[in-house]
């Protein structure tokens, strides 16, 4: 008898449970709003900018400063500003161990970082590791994020890439694909175009692109002539890295002149490489279009 009672109190207070549920759910339901587009976009750039910061946190970084991004050929826009502000303080409120730079308080350097960009773009030119480190160090970071941004046939392609001492110059990019909001489209530029990879080939790191990561990247083997001589030099190339992270289609752009065999022992190392293929703005991997230093130097 004991347990029919607990039995029917327990199915009355299921019942009772029940019935409040079906009478709070139309209030519920009238108090929740639907999602806007500004909501949307504004969860995709706190995605974007929690991705960066878990991977500056693993890192270690200390000191970071976030640089305006940019677009092709160093083109300047308010967009690329005000992006760079959304994720610096995202990360200032998400991540206080990183001690993010206050933009607003050296708004002039970052306007002599894009000046650069922008010149430096114009003749095909990336801004390079060593010109941002030196603006980094001016802010008082160690720790720097540059970016980019492009108009694609989906939306706008977005890299951030962290660099900096605590990377090894080893640098982790993040990407995203936002929508061309009316809001986006009037923060960039009424001129830009849309971009489309040649021959389906993406240019690393570059908006909505990201780079390739070095899985089994062994040095090349110095030559025996080259060693005896003492000498040493840096060798450039060109490749393209497939979405399988096998390097192919090298091209070499500064060699050893002096020790031709030092570039042919590049060219031989970098071909056997083993990488993580960069992801394109779908997230998925893609064939991309890389520059690979490799240096030799005697210890």
């Amino acid at each position: 008898m004991t347990s029919q009672l607990l039995c029917r109190a327990a199915l009355t207070a299921a019942f009772c449970a029940g019935l409040a549920l079906l009478l709070a759910s139309p209030a519920t339901t009238q108090d929740t709003k639907a999602a806007t587009p500004d909501d949307q976009v504004q969860a995709k750039i706190e995605d974007l900018a929690e991705r960066l910061g878990r991977s500056l946190q693993e890192t270690h970084a200390k000191k970071v400063v976030v640089f305006d991004l940019v677009g092709p050929k160093g083109m300047r826009a308010p967009f690329g500003s005000w992006l760079a502000d959304k994720v610096s303080a995202y990360l200032a409120r998400r991540y206080p161990s990183l001690q993010v730079v206050d933009r607003s308080a050296i708004r002039p350097l970052l306007d002599r970082r894009d000046q650069e960009a922008e010149q430096a773009g114009r003749v095909g030119r990336p801004v390079d590791y060593n010109t941002d480190m030196r603006f980094a160090r001016e802010a008082g970071a160690n720790t720097w994020v540059s970016g980019s941004f492009s108009k694609l046939t989906s939306g706008v392609g977005i890299t951030l890439t962290a660099s900096g001492a605590a990377l090894s110059r080893q640098p982790v990019a993040v990407t995203a694909l936002f929508p061309l909001t009316e809001q986006f489209a009037a923060l960039l530029p009424p001129n830009l175009e849309t971009y489309v990879p040649k021959n389906g080939v993406y240019e690393e790191g570059i908006g909505g692109v990201g780079i390739p990561q070095c899985l089994v990247c062994r040095n090349p083997s110095y030559t025996n002539d080259a060693r005896r001589a003492k000498v040493q030099g840096t060798v450039v190339l060109k490749v393209v890295v497939t979405p399988e992270g096998r390097v192919k289609d090298i091209a070499v752009v500064q060699g050893v002149q002096a020790f031709p065999s030092l570039t042919r022992a590049a060219i031989e190392a970098v071909s056997k490489w083993q990488l993580r293929a960069a992801t394109g703005p779908d997230g998925k991997p893609v064939a991309v279009r890389a520059a690979v230093e490799v240096t030799f130097k005697l210890f």
